[in-house]
This record gives C-alpha cells, sequence and structure tokens, in this order.
C-alpha cells in the first residue's frame, strides 16, 4: 500500500525471521530473503552480527515502510559460537544507548584494492575469513 500510493499511506510493519541451514532437515533450511528483494515496497534487510540486528531493528520500528529483517539461525546465541557445524562467533558490543543502523547501506567491514567479497549473514563470516586467508596468502613470500 505504501508503495502503490506514492508514500501516502504508512505501512510501518517489521517482520524478523530466522533462516539458513542448521544440520537440522530441509525443512528448517530455506532462506527466503532473495524471495522478497525484488518485491517493490518492500524493505529487505539481513544481519550478521547483534549489533546491527538492534541498530537495524530500531530504524526498521522507526520506518514507515514494510520492512523483512532476516537472521540466520546459525548467530543466535548469547556469547560465543553454537555448538552447529559452520557456526560462528558472532559476539559484538552492544551499547545500551539508543543507535539505529541505515537500512539502506551495506556494512563495508574491510576495505581492500584487488578482490570484493560480498556475503550477508553467516556467509559475511565466512567472507571476512576468506579475506583474512588471502591477506595471509599475499604476506607470504613465494
Amino acid at each position: 500500500m505504501r508503495y502503490m500510493s506514492g508514500g501516502t499511506v504508512k505501512v510501518p510493519m517489521v517482520m524478523r525471521a530466522p533462516i539458513g541451514a542448521t544440520g537440522r532437515g530441509s525443512q528448517h533450511a530455506q532462506s527466503m530473503e532473495r524471495y522478497f528483494t525484488g518485491v517493490p515496497g518492500l524493505k529487505v534487510v539481513a544481519v550478521s552480527n547483534a549489533y546491527d540486528a538492534k541498530g537495524v531493528l530500531k530504524a526498521a520500528v522507526r520506518d514507515d515502510n514494510p520492512v523483512l529483517m532476516f537472521e540466520h539461525k546459525l548467530l543466535y546465541g548469547s556469547k560465543g559460537a553454537r555448538a552447529e557445524s559452520g557456526a560462528v562467533d558472532a559476539t559484538s558490543e552492544i551499547p545500551d544507548s539508543d543507535y539505529t543502523v541505515p537500512l539502506d547501506k551495506a556494512a563495508v567491514r574491510r576495505e581492500g584494492k584487488d578482490v570484493t567479497i560480498i556475503g550477508w549473514l553467516l556467509m559475511a563470516h565466512y567472507a571476512m575469513q576468506a579475506a583474512e586467508q588471502l591477506k595471509a596468502e599475499a604476506l607470504t613470500p613465494r
């Protein structure tokens, strides 16, 4: 309605959804964010750490558009990595202060000059691991 009305009707709605494979069977392994990214009027966000999850959620609640917020299940947990294979430690400092994370900008975790690696949700952590591996290989004499 917000998109179809040219912004005259507000649709302040936020939907959070856990997604991603965890080794618990195919019925629990969907990554649905890709189905919604092409829908006009929907804002689709995918977070990779707790800091961004809090900031994006606050920004989404304050937005007058419908926002779909996806979170990978293997990133859930209080501190440290979960027990499942493939889990990563997504622990991050979360300030008590009020802050938001923009819904319309990707997080650049590391600047480079030769290669661009893109990842979201759990894959953002694997992308950072790949970047570290490439850096180590570049520094190793041949």
